[in-house]
């Protein structure tokens, strides 16, 4: 269905998944926090001026859920009385000892204050309000984190109060406050407020989304820019802010939105099969039929430019598969440029599996969909290959083998079937001597391990729909997947007398990796850190080793996405 689908039909079809009742407050309720640093008090009033808050906040979630056809569903505060039950927790430190990176500090903080009160920030949404803003003189300085994390089961924000947060001054359009400069009052609380508001999105799961050109005639989305510019209609000023359909669609089966945990739990996956890609109309027309466990109900497209870091310009377009899970999404807005178009297929319990494929669009906006043509077969080949459904197998492998002007295509298609159908592995000293080069991945190892995931040949971990060996944009059929710390070994029986390789980051992640090659137990080479993902190329002498070790080691001090690649290595005579 299209994106310009009316919000009556929309209701309509979600009413069987979404139900048409306000949020139950006897469901999951939003958690509060009242975070102090050991040398500041708790600022006066802050109970009813924090309840007032987020209830001006759900009050908006309320209204932009209705105003995408999506029913009135919002979250549900924990009250006690008329103000909500807030929990007060003292930092260990003072306040210019946190910083704006201490988001996980002051989280680990909460967690092990809360625990013994009953509250588990893996099972609980969270809103944490901190006095880690400041004033020096008229300036407001923003001390601590103002940032939030979540799944779609449980998450938790960090926001800020002062003495002039208050929902009750959005429409001030007269007192002196700042904001990164002078602004109104009304100003300052829709800037702060709106950062409950856009935080407390991250902490029920949502990405940042950057409303559409024909949403934009209504305001600016709550998960772009539009935290700046929330409440601004109370003071008559332009533009407001909007619930775009995207986030709308994400939240109808979150849980605190449909008031229940059912269905929590268990195995998230989702299938796209039988993709379709078309230039019509100026726009991106992607259909086919999704599917997975459990049943999706929305299908979310964010188009994402790559050469813009972070993701708040990721505009997004929606669509509602039909019984069958068939859906047809369109893409407008297009620009020139590098793109990343994910795919978000939003699952009945509140959670979601996403799918990314990658194009390029020229100077006149127009796509060029070859790549992500050859990507949905390769998604498809990767479930096939899981599945082991043979018949799949042969058709996608062939798809990419008729796409005979992308050689890349052509590669892939024949992996493909090499993956399936594994030849014998040799052992190093069984290569028959007429044979001068041999690739690793065709020989037994004597050991292997990785930091995450397991040995792998020819492929990566299976993180991603795409698991093909990849550095800059250069597809390898030949490698061996090396997420730090890793180790492979052969007993080469000192009859190869060279290792050529390639190295690198996978496309994709952004750790830092070194690469080191060890011969008869003594370290022969190694790389500087690896920390971007250009490919990089080692030819070393053996001299007659027995032995042969590939490895890999962190190249900082985090093993966060440090997935090495070790490409197109083979030893030579």
């Amino acid at each position: 269905m299209r994106h310009s689908a009316r919000p009556m039909l929309l209701a309509c079809l979600l009413a069987l998944c979404c139900g048409a009742r306000l949020q139950a407050a006897a469901g999951p309720v939003l958690r509060i926090v009242y975070f102090t640093p050991s040398d500041r008090e708790a600022i006066p009033g802050y109970a009813a001026r924090v309840t007032a808050c987020v209830q001006h906040v759900a009050d908006f979630y309320r209204r932009g859920m209705a105003a995408n056809g999506l029913g009135e569903h919002t979250f549900a505060l924990d009250m006690a009385g008329e103000v909500a039950r807030i929990e007060l927790v003292t930092g260990a430190k003072k306040l210019r000892e946190y910083g704006r990176n201490s988001f996980w500090e002051i989280a680990g903080e909460v967690r092990r204050a809360v625990a013994p009160r009953g509250i588990d920030l893996d099972r609980e949404y969270v809103l944490v309000v901190t006095t880690l803003l400041e004033w020096n003189g008229d300036k407001a300085v923003e001390v601590g984190p103002y940032a939030g994390s979540g799944a779609f089961d449980h998450g938790i924000c960090l926001v800020y109060d002062d003495q002039r947060i208050s929902a009750a001054n959005l429409p001030d359009k007269t007192t002196p406050a700042w904001y990164g400069g002078p602004c109104s009052l009304g100003q300052f609380n829709s800037h702060y407020i709106g950062g409950f508001a856009h935080e407390l999105g991250h902490a029920f799961g949502l990405p940042h989304d950057k409303e559409t050109g024909e949403e934009r005639k209504r305001g600016l989305s709550l998960m772009g820019a539009g935290n700046h510019t929330f409440g601004n209609e109370l003071r008559g000023e332009k533009p407001g802010t909007i619930l775009s359909r995207a986030t709308a669609l994400a939240l109808a089966r979150q849980p605190l939105f449909r008031g229940s945990r059912d269905g929590v739990g268990g195995q998230v996956s989702s299938q796209l099969t039988d993709l379709k890609w078309a230039y019509e109309d100026g726009k991106i027309a992607v259909s086919g039929k999704v599917s997975g466990t459990p049943k999706p109900y929305g299908v979310i497209a964010y188009n994402d430019d790559e050469a813009i870091k972070d993701d708040y310009d990721a505009v997004a377009w929606t669509a509602l598969p039909d019984a069958d899970g068939r859906f047809k999404v369109s893409i407008g807005d297009l620009r020139r440029g590098r793109f990343e178009l994910r795919l978000r297929a939003c699952l009945d319990n509140g959670a979601w599996d996403t799918h990314s494929f990658h194009y390029t669009a020229d100077d006149n906006a127009r796509p060029d969909l070859s790549a992500m043509q050859r990507q949905a077969l390769v998604a498809e080949a990767f479930a096939a290959l899981d599945s082991r459904d043979r018949v799949a197998i042969d058709r996608v492998a062939g798809g990419l083998e008729a796409l005979a002007t992308d050689p890349v295509a052509v590669a892939q298609g024949r992996l493909v079937r090499r993956l399936a159908n594994p030849p014998a592995l040799l052992a190093p000293d069984a290569v028959p001597a007429g044979t001068t080069t041999v690739a690793l991945s065709d020989l037994r190892w004597t050991a292997a391990s990785t930091g995450w995931g397991q040995p792998l040949r020819d492929q990566v971990w299976r993180e991603d729909t795409n698991r093909f060996l990849a550095v800059g944009g250069r597809f390898y059929d030949r490698g061996l997947f090396a997420h730090a710390a890793a180790s492979y070994s052969y007993a080469i029986a000192g009859q190869w007398k060279r290792l050529v390789a390639d190295y690198g980051l996978q496309d994709g992640h952004d750790g830092a990796v070194r690469f080191i090659v060890r011969a008869d137990g003594r370290e022969i080479w190694r790389s500087e850190p690896v920390a971007d993902h250009t490919a990089r190329h080692l030819d070393l002498p053996l001299d007659g080793a027995k032995s042969l070790e590939l490895l890999t080691a962190l190249g900082g001090d985090s093993a966060s996405g440090t997935w090495g690649v070790w490409l197109a290595p083979r030893l030579e005579r």
